[in-house]
């Protein structure tokens, strides 16, 4: 049978896509170091509070191991059992490709293929990583809300409002079109746009395959918005970190959008639109410049880096614990099954008779016929226990 092939118009678009992200976070960065200045920057960043700036990072830590926990209850709910720690290091190695690659969904890819024991799971660890990031919108909503009405009374906050009232109107309008489309087909009447119909697809899958009798939706929820807390609480550590003293109400406000900003997929990892963000949203009503605003941005980018970096140190660890030593055979008692159907020759015991019995030599059984699906290849592979 002939292989079907992509034609050379769908290889290419990923490409140009990336290609243009690319060019959005350099153009981005170029201007905002023309209209900040490069010695301004680098004289906020050399002035910056030790103390805040390490309690950023630290909750920084504690958000990353709250969204690991998210992940692990929706595993769990799809009958991947992982432990918390395990769950914690695989998420972790993928943070790499999450602030290397282009591609919001890079990173993704990888919790997939780390999650998954094998083709059969695969299914599922796609839902609950797609999943996770449908969870944790609802809390963003509606920290984002609460951030607008706190900060209302603030003169200084029209450019905030008019971002975040965008966002609360996208997030709830995608929700409408979820539940819409999910309770009274609307899909059938009206074509939805493909990444809404992705979310769809995935919502409604879950619902039929999550292995518990009430469905994990609410606790992955209360899950991301206790996550979007944290970052929230960290994120406004490092605007104290550059001098900035801007109310808990407008850092909220600023804070959830600018991540929500970030989350466009028109920007390498948000670099570029992040900082733009900051320095346009805090160098308002004499809180403080746009050097300190796009300071706070490169805080922000050096802390994914950070974590990409530590995650890659993770990867590689997660590589060498488990590849087998080779040369060293583990003893079994039940007989492994070669793939043509014989059994593997073993040694036999001798029975007791008045001859001595000759020497044998034990040789050791080859890995991969202790192998016995293609599951089982890809556990061995990926379990770094």
């Amino acid at each position: 049978m002939a292989r079907h092939r992509r034609p050379a118009s769908g290889r290419a678009r990923p490409l140009l896509l990336s290609v243009v992200k690319v060019c959005v976070s350099l153009g981005l960065i170029a201007v905002l170091l023309r209209q900040a200045g490069a010695a301004r920057i680098g004289s906020t960043l050399a002035a910056t509070n030790m103390g805040w700036l390490t309690a950023g990072l630290l909750l920084g830590v504690v958000a990353a191991m709250l969204q690991a926990n998210q992940w692990r209850g929706l595993l769990a709910a799809f009958g991947l059992r992982r432990s918390y720690w395990r769950t914690l290091r695989l998420d972790s190695a993928a943070r790499l490709f999450d602030a290397a690659l282009p591609s919001n969904v890079g990173g993704d890819v990888v919790r997939i293929h780390l999650a998954s024991g094998g083709r059969n799971d695969a299914a599922a660890a796609a839902l609950a990583v797609a999943l996770r990031r449908v969870m944790s919108i609802p809390g963003l909503v509606l920290l984002i809300t609460v951030g607008l009405l706190s900060s209302w009374h603030l003169d200084y906050s029209g450019r905030v409002r008019a971002i975040a009232v965008i966002c609360i109107a996208g997030g709830v309008g995608l929700g409408v079109i979820l539940v819409a489309a999910r309770q009274w087909g609307m899909v059938a009447h009206r074509r939805l746009p493909h990444a809404v119909e992705r979310l769809r697809q995935a919502l409604t899958d879950a619902s039929g395959r999550t292995a518990e009798q009430a469905h994990p939706f609410v606790r992955a929820s209360l899950r991301g918005l206790l996550f979007w807390i944290v970052v929230v609480l960290s994120q406004a550590c490092f605007i104290r970190t550059v001098g900035i003293s801007a109310p808990i109400e407008y850092s909220v406000a600023v804070v959830t959008c600018v991540n929500a900003l970030s989350m466009l997929p028109i920007s390498v990892g948000g670099y570029g639109l992040r900082e733009g963000a900051f320095s346009a949203l805090l160098g308002v009503g004499g809180l403080g410049s746009a050097a300190q605003g796009t300071a706070v941005g490169l805080c922000l980018s050096a802390q994914t880096l950070l974590f990409g970096l530590v995650g890659g140190l993770v990867y590689l660890g997660l590589g060498r614990r488990s590849t087998p030593r080779q040369g060293r055979s583990t003893p079994t008692r039940a007989r492994p099954i070669l793939p043509a159907g014989r059994p593997v020759p073993t040694r036999e015991r001798s029975t007791p008779t008045r001859e001595r019995p000759a020497p044998t030599t034990r040789r050791p059984i080859p890995a991969e016929s202790r192998v016995r699906s293609h599951a089982d290849a890809a556990a061995l592979t990926l379990d770094p226990s």
